[in-house]
Order: structure tokens, then C-alpha cells, then sequence
């Protein structure tokens, strides 16, 4: 009983925690391989009323029944138990949970994975099974879009564990140095997410010489030094990882398209929309030949080449792709979502520095909505999509407002940065 009672009470996912044998304390372990005493068990519980059956293979346990369990399980037990469960719900939770066919298995987990956060932040846990479970939970927060912050904090927390576990260099806490700086780059920490960068950059150079796929990191910085104006600088290193991967894979692979994307957006920024435009095409082409059905990258690609075809002077072209992305991304992500929020602030962006002040205004207008009704108060998104509509109204020549709306993104920037200050 001591496993299930320190997950979330309600949908304990017991048929797929069964399957996992090697991971369970005896004497369920035992149970757990053998079919016939595995329903034993369970039937057991259900009987005594101690869980309760649930649909698809799960249950549900009483709260009172949980905090009984909890509360006369020894510390030493307590302990054991809580890094068995993180190791378990690790090996459960999806590998790759920024893929929307892994959303369901990670929804089901999530409020389980939460619960064992608490408890092993409770213990102190430093394992390198509660640091995967924290970046699988954080990937999956990020990729679905349900709170940049949400995921940041879980990254943070993953970094720590690491930081803890390896005093030099190691690939896992080069991949969560990446994963943090990516959330942070999303919120518009640009400066610091490079710097987390390019130390991630600097451990996988020493860890693997030559081509290697963890070196990816490389599109990742180049996008820190594209936020920050150094466009020219990003295409080197974008340039340095298609070329590596190109290597590397022989055929279709997401890091190779990923790598085209980025390319193509270093040459949109350098005033070169065909080129873009061509390597656009190719990723979207790949894309559509690895993905099945709705994707993020591919709704990605499909707005990125709707920006070139702007710039080209194909505004008809440009709608039929913008209308494909956009549609994507409302099947992907229902309703207010931070990601197809951002999605429509870099677009409007990439409108404004091509001139298309009126547009870009459209969607940064439907992005501050968007931000603002997900975030109450002051948030990063919300100043971000803020300086991004005053530099449409500056584009059409309102600078009043313009000027306006800059000194509220700025006064949030200042309450936020505040509220992140040491108050001893």
C-alpha cells in the first residue's frame, strides 16, 4: 500500500505500475510477475476497500486511507519508498514527452508525478531517476504549453538534482543546462538563457569530440544571439549544426529540419527572405514525411514559410500557410494557450520587420489578449507582447501610444524584477 499512497489519490494508474516488476517492493514484486497472483493482489485491495476500481486499469484510494499510510510509514521506509515510486514513474512517463502522441500517457501521470515531487522534495531526493522525472515533466509542461514557468521551475529543479549528483561534466546536466535556457529564452530571459548555453555548449565540446547529436546546443545558443540582435553570429552556428548533422544523418531526421529552420530564420533576419524561404521549404518537407498528422514543428515551419512568401510579395500564398499554422495550432492546443500565443507574437515580429505594421499589429493584439488572460497580473509574456505592439503602433506612426505601451511593459519589467530580489 506504501507506493500507491504517495501518488495522487484518484486514477492510480495500478495496471501499467504492475507491468514494472524489477521496480516494486516485495512482496508485490513477486505478485506483480506472476498473472495469477497479480490479480490476487489486486482483487485483495479492492475487497478490503483499502483502493477502489477505477476505469482503464486504474484505481482510486480513500484520502483518509492515504493519510493513515503516510502518517505511520517509519522515515527509513518512507524514504526507500519515495525513490522507489520516482524511479518507477521515471521508467512510466513517456521518453519523449514534447511528441503529441505522448501527451495522453503524460497527462495520466502528471498529478502522480506531482505527488512524488512533493515527497521527494519532503526527502531531499537526489537521484538521477527524480532528476529525469522533473525534466520529463518539464519537457512535456513546455511542449503542451501549459505554463513556460510551470516547466522553468521544473527544469530549475532537474539542473539542481544534477548539480548535486556530478561535480564536473555530464551529459545529463549539459541537456538540463539546455532545457532551462530554453524556458528562459521563451520568457524572454534571452541574456541569461546564452549564458546557460554556452556553458551547456562548452561541457558537450569537451565530452564528445566531433560530430555528436547532443551537440544540438548549437541551435539552441543561436537563437539566444538572434533574440539578441546578432544575427550574423547565430547563422555561424546554425550553419556549423546543419553541416554537423547532415554527418550525422543520412536521411530525414527532426534535428536536421530543426537545423534547416534555424538557418532559414538567421537569413530572414539578414534581409535574404528566397534563401529562407528555400530551406523553409525543405524543412516542411521533412516534417511532413517524419510527423503523421498535426505537429508543433510542422506548424512551426508552415508560419515560418508564410513570413518568407510576406517578404517575397506572395500575400496570397503567405495567407494559405499563416491559415494552415494557425489552424494546426488550435487543434494541438484548445483555446488560450501559451503557445500559440507565442507563436502568434514571433509571427506578428517577423510582419513588423517587414513593414506589414497593420497585420502585425492584428496578431500582437490577439496575443497580448491571449497572454493576458492566462497570466492575472504581471508576467514576462505579458511586457514582452506589450513592446512588440508598441513597436507596430511606432511603425504606424502612433507614436503616443506607442510610447505608452512601452512604459507599461517596462513598469511590469520592474515590478517583476523586484519581486525577484532578495529581500533579506
Amino acid at each position: 500500500m506504501g507506493w500507491s499512497a504517495l501518488l495522487a489519490p484518484d486514477e492510480i494508474p495500478v495496471g501499467w505500475v504492475l507491468t514494472k516488476p524489477d521496480l516494486l517492493p516485495a512482496p508485490l514484486a513477486d505478485a506483480a510477475r506472476d498473472p495469477l497472483r497479480r490479480s490476487e493482489v489486486t482483487g485483495a485491495l479492492y475487497q478490503a476497500a483499502l483502493l477502489i476500481p477505477d476505469v482503464d486499469d486504474a484505481a482510486r484510494l480513500h484520502r483518509l486511507v492515504q493519510a493513515v499510510v503516510l502518517h505511520h510509514l517509519p522515515d527509513q521506509d518512507r524514504h526507500e519508498l519515495v525513490a522507489g515510486a520516482v524511479a518507477l514513474l521515471a521508467v512510466l512517463f513517456p521518453d519523449e514527452p514534447w511528441e503529441p502522441v505522448a501527451w495522453p500517457v503524460c497527462a495520466r501521470l502528471l498529478p502522480h508525478a506531482y505527488a512524488l515531487v512533493d515527497h521527494a522534495q519532503g526527502q531531499r531526493l537526489a537521484t538521477s531517476a527524480y532528476a529525469e522525472l522533473l525534466s520529463g515533466m518539464g519537457d512535456y509542461i513546455w511542449a503542451r504549453g501549459l505554463g513556460l514557468t510551470r516547466a522553468r521551475d521544473l527544469h530549475k529543479q532537474a539542473l539542481a538534482v544534477h548539480q548535486r549528483l556530478y561535480e564536473g561534466d555530464h551529459p545529463d546536466l549539459a541537456v538540463t543546462l539546455t532545457d532551462f535556457a530554453g524556458d528562459l529564452h521563451e520568457l524572454g530571459e534571452h541574456t541569461q538563457a546564452r549564458q546557460l548555453d554556452e556553458q551547456a555548449l562548452a561541457m558537450l565540446q569537451r565530452l564528445y569530440q566531433g560530430d555528436h547529436p547532443h551537440i544540438a546546443t548549437l541551435t539552441a545558443l543561436a537563437g539566444d544571439l538572434r533574440a539578441l540582435g546578432e544575427p550574423a553570429r547565430a547563422r555561424e552556428l546554425d550553419e556549423q549544426a546543419l553541416a554537423m548533422f547532415q554527418r550525422l544523418y543520412g536521411g530525414d531526421h527532426e534535428a536536421l529540419a530543426t537545423a534547416l529552420a534555424s538557418v532559414a530564420a538567421d537569413l530572414r533576419r539578414l534581409g535574404e527572405p528566397a534563401r529562407a524561404r528555400d530551406l523553409d521549404e525543405q524543412a516542411l518537407t521533412m516534417r511532413e514525411r517524419l510527423q503523421e498528422g498535426d505537429h508543433p514543428a510542422t506548424a512551426y515551419s508552415l508560419g515560418a514559410l508564410a513570413t518568407d512568401l510576406y517578404a517575397l510579395g506572395e500575400p496570397t500564398r503567405a495567407r494559405q500557410f499563416q491559415d494552415q499554422a494557425q489552424g494546426m495550432a488550435r487543434r494541438l492546443f484548445e483555446g488560450d494557450n501559451p503557445r500559440t500565443a507565442l507563436a502568434l507574437n514571433n509571427f506578428a515580429d517577423d510582419l513588423c520587420g517587414l513593414g506589414d505594421y497593420a497585420r502585425a499589429r492584428q496578431m500582437n493584439e490577439q496575443a497580448s489578449g491571449m497572454f493576458q488572460r492566462l497570466y492575472k497580473g504581471d508576467h514576462p509574456r505579458i511586457a514582452l507582447a506589450l513592446h512588440s505592439l508598441a513597436d507596430d503602433l511606432r511603425g504606424l506612426g502612433d507614436d503616443a501610444g506607442a510610447r505608452d505601451l512601452d512604459e507599461q511593459a517596462l513598469a511590469m519589467r520592474q515590478r517583476l524584477s523586484a519581486q525577484e530580489m532578495p529581500t533579506s
